[in-house]
C-alpha cells in the first residue's frame, strides 16, 4: 500500500463561480499513482560517470529539479485564479513567532495562486468547541509555477486568512460528491459477532440528534438509513455505510467527548464530525485504488469496527480500538489492515503515512525526517 499523496500536474486561468469550477475540473484526477509514465511530465536525469557498466566508485550526478508537470506545471482549464492573504500575525502575533510561523517576514501579505487540488478531505462539523471545520490541503499553482500545499491545521499551520478556508471548504464540498460516486455504493453488513461487544438483535434507528454529511445515505423517497444508533446491553452503537462503532463506557471507560452528558451539544457535534471523518475517509482510500478491509478474503464486504474506549490505541485487520474515536488515531489504526501496514518498526512508519492521509496537518511524528533525514522516522 502507498501513501495516497496528490501529485498535481496542473492548473487552469480564469475565475469562475464555485459551482462552474466543480463540474469542470476534476480536483482529485491525480489521487491515483499512474500505471504508466504520464506524457509530458518530466524525470530525473542522470549522469553515471563511466557509462551504465561503471565499475567501482564512479560520481553519479542526479538532476532532479525542476521537473516540468512535477515541479513546475501548467494551467489546465476550469480552475480558479484567487488573490489569497497570507497568515502572517496580522491578527494573531504567535502566528509569526516559533511552530507557527508559515511564511517569511518579507513575504508580501498576498499573492495569487490557482487552486489546482486537494489532498486529504473535510467535514462539515468540527470535532471541539474551540476548532472549526476540517478543510483539506489545497494544492495551489504559484505565480512562478511552482505547487504548494497550504494547509488549515491547529496548532501549527494555519497558513491563510479565514475567507481563504471558507473559499476552499466551499469548492471541496461541491467536488467530493463526485469523487464519492466514482466508488462503491454498497451497504456492508455487520461481522457476525463483533470482536468485544455484546451479541444483541436490538433494532437501531436513525440518528437525527446531529446532521452528518454522509454521502449517498439519503435515499429518493427521504428515509434516510443512516447513521443508525442504539444501545444493545451496555453497549453504544453507531452504524454508517462501512463503519460499525461500539462504546461500553462501563467496561472500556467514558470516551470524553463521545459520551458527554454534561454538553449534549458538543457531544452530537463530535460525533458528527466523526461519522463524516470516517465515510470521507474511507471514500478517499478506495478512490486512491486502496485495498479495503474484507477485500482480500472471501466472503461478505463487512463493516470495519471501531472499539470506543476511553484512552487506548489499538490496530487490527478488520477493526481498531481508540480512544475517544479520536480521528487522527484512526487514521493510523486503519492503515494496520493494509498490506505493509502489519507490525514492526516498518510498519510503524506506514501507519503513520496513514495519519498524514487522513489529517496532511499531522506532522509530529516525521520530526526525525526534518533534523535527521538520512535516518529512519523514528529516530527523534
Amino acid at each position: 500500500m502507498r501513501t495516497t499523496l496528490l501529485i498535481l500536474t496542473a492548473v487552469a486561468a480564469g475565475c469562475l463561480s464555485a459551482g462552474a469550477i466543480a463540474g469542470e475540473h476534476d480536483y482529485y484526477r491525480h489521487l491515483r499513482y499512474p500505471k504508466e509514465l504520464v506524457p509530458g511530465v518530466g524525470r530525473d536525469k542522470v549522469e553515471q560517470e563511466g557509462g551504465p557498466d561503471a565499475v567501482g566508485y564512479q560520481r553519479r550526478t542526479v538532476e532532479w529539479w525542476p521537473r516540468q508537470g512535477q515541479d513546475i506545471v501548467d494551467i489546465p482549464e476550469g480552475v480558479p485564479l484567487r488573490t489569497w492573504t497570507r497568515n502572517k500575525g496580522q491578527v494573531d502575533k504567535e502566528a509569526q513567532a516559533g511552530v507557527y510561523r508559515n511564511w517569511t517576514a518579507s513575504d508580501p501579505e498576498t499573492f495569487k495562486a490557482h487552486l489546482l487540488g486537494f489532498r486529504s478531505f473535510g467535514t462539515s462539523a468540527s470535532d471541539s468547541d474551540r476548532s472549526k471545520a476540517l478543510i483539506p490541503a489545497a494544492v495551489l499553482r504559484m505565480e512562478n509555477g511552482e505547487q504548494r500545499a497550504v494547509l488549515d491545521y491547529a496548532p501549527v499551520s494555519r497558513m491563510l486568512w479565514p475567507e481563504d478556508h471558507a473559499f476552499i471548504q466551499e469548492i471541496w464540498e461541491k467536488e467530493y460528491p463526485t469523487l464519492r460516486a466514482k466508488v462503491s455504493q454498497h451497504d456492508c453488513p455487520v461481522a457476525g459477532r463483533p470482536p468485544g461487544g455484546i451479541a444483541g438483535e436490538a433494532p437501531l434507528k436513525h440518528w437525527t440528534d446531529g446532521s452528518p454529511k454522509i454521502p449517498h445515505i439519503e435515499p429518493a423517497d427521504g428515509q434516510a438509513k443512516y447513521p443508525r444508533w442504539g444501545w444493545r446491553g451496555d453497549t453504544l452503537v453507531f452504524e454508517t455505510p462501512h463503519f460499525h462503532l461500539m462504546a461500553r463506557p462501563e467496561v472500556w471507560g467514558k470516551p470524553a467527548n463521545w459520551i458527554r452528558p454534561d454538553n449534549v451539544q458538543a457531544q452530537d457535534r463530535y460525533r458528527t464530525h466523526v461519522m463524516e471523518f470516517l465515510e470521507n475517509f474511507w471514500t478517499y482510500m478506495e478512490a486512491a485504488g486502496a485495498s479495503m478491509p474484507y477485500w482480500r478474503r472471501p466472503g461478505p464486504n463487512c463493516k470495519y469496527l471501531i472499539q470506543i474506549y476511553q484512552s487506548r490505541c489499538a490496530g487490527g485487520w478488520g477493526h481498531c480500538g481508540i480512544g475517544d474515536c479520536n480521528t487522527v488515531a484512526f487514521s493510523h489504526e486503519f492503515f494496520h489492515g493494509q498490506p505493509l501496514g502489519g507490525w514492526g518498526a516498518e510498519a510503524e512508519t506506514m501507519c503513520n503515512a496513514g495519519q498524514h492521509t487522513g489529517h496532511p496537518g499531522e506532522l509530529q511524528m516525521f520530526n526525525g525526517n526534518f533534523r535527521y533525514p538520512w535516518r529512519n522516522v523514528f529516530y527523534m
